[in-house]
């Protein structure tokens, strides 16, 4: 975040990690949040992000390392500050409200310490703030999910956080109503100036919704930083598969450049002899002139249309994507262009070539 101090920070992750027998599902994980920021864990089931948002609330121990919440240690290999003494929010997956409760009881639940006076009138303002006052003498069981969902914001919201902790909290919405509810979500928590962490396994939602996005795989933080930064110049390979739909080709240098049976592109300056060569479907484009290919598919996927196309010797048709409507038939011939600068290039996978080679060992 810009004008980041000390005194803005939050929470901090100083070499965190956790053992179950001799599995690591969280391996020296370090971060720091800060006031108002708001930071999605992101990455593939098991990788360790529900573990680590436990473990930032309190609900699980960890092995080693260190959680400090405003600069107070809550957490470490010697002990753990019990959840009800950490102020810290937490909201489930499957919201959790009290079903015999309706929803100004279920949002005053978690005010303790505040007279009844005070507690009302909290309550009374998160009804207000999050838009719910029609809902108000309801019980769970009379509201659709997306007001549940809503309820228990407000209800992990009343009692003025530090942290707000959310474990895939628009999962159970369908896909329209998940993405309306997530750009509420989003707004409230900015004007609220709340600092959170939502956990979630979907690639849009976190560079939709995260000032900071963090990806992990198998307990380790892959990459940090911004979702324009991990889409558009990924550092590591595994990051730009994350997030997006990649063809992958086999690189040789010649001459300074990268020879691909998709053309010849720069080379970076560390470059092996061999290197991978990323590109992504929607940066394939249609021209008078460039690299040959022939037309296996065309898929209409709404917005957009999807292109499976046979180029020279390659066993993997090549994926393109695009919001420009053709008239293509199977088996029509084409050219191919692709722009240099959304060409990802990075180290040999040799593990996923081999992978690849097996898949096609199989199909023939």
């Amino acid at each position: 975040m810009a004008n980041e101090t000390k005194n803005d920070l939050v929470l901090t992750i100083d070499a965190v990690g956790k053992w179950f027998g001799n599995v690591k599902a969280l391996d020296a994980i370090s971060l720091n949040l800060h006031k108002g920021e708001i930071a999605c864990l992101v990455g593939q089931s098991g990788c360790g992000k529900s573990t680590l948002l436990r473990s930032i609330a309190g609900v699980e121990d960890i092995s080693a390392g260190q959680i400090l919440l405003k600069g107070k240690r809550v957490s470490s290999a010697g002990g753990t500050t019990p959840p009800e003494r950490r102020n810290v929010g937490l909201m489930f997956q499957d919201y959790a409200l009290f079903p015999h409760m309706d929803v100004k009881r279920n949002i005053a639940f978690g005010l303790k310490g505040l007279n009844r006076q005070d507690t009302q009138r909290r309550v009374a303002q998160m009804i207000d703030r999050i838009g719910i006052v029609a809902l108000a003498d309801r019980y769970p069981h009379m509201l659709s999910g997306g007001e549940q969902q809503r309820v228990a914001l407000a209800r992990a919201l009343a009692p003025q956080p530090d942290v707000l902790l959310m474990d895939e909290p628009f999962s159970n919405l369908d896909r329209g109503l998940r993405e309306t509810v997530r750009l509420e979500t989003r707004a409230l928590l900015k004007s609220l100036g709340t600092t959170a962490i939502i956990v979630t396994h979907d690639p849009e939602e976190a560079l939709a919704f995260g000032d900071t996005v963090i990806l992990m795989d198998a307990g380790r933080v892959v990459e940090t930083g911004t979702g324009e930064a991990l889409y558009r110049t990924p550092q590591h390979a595994y990051t730009a598969r994350f997030f997006s739909r990649i063809n992958r080709f086999l690189g040789v240098m010649s001459d300074g450049r990268l020879s691909s049976p998709m053309g010849t592109f720069a080379a970076p300056n560390d470059s092996a002899e061999q290197m991978d060569i990323y590109i992504r479907p929607e940066a394939i484009r249609f021209a008078e002139s460039g690299v040959p290919a022939q037309v296996l598919e065309r898929r209409l996927l709404g917005e957009i249309d999807e292109v499976l196309l046979k180029v020279r010797d390659l066993a993997q048709p090549v994926v393109m994507r695009t919001s420009l409507r053709h008239a293509l038939r199977e088996g029509d011939r084409v050219h191919l262009a692709i722009a240099e600068e959304d060409v990802l290039i990075f180290p040999v996978d040799t593990k996923a070539h081999n992978r690849l080679r097996q898949v096609m060992k199989a199909a023939q």
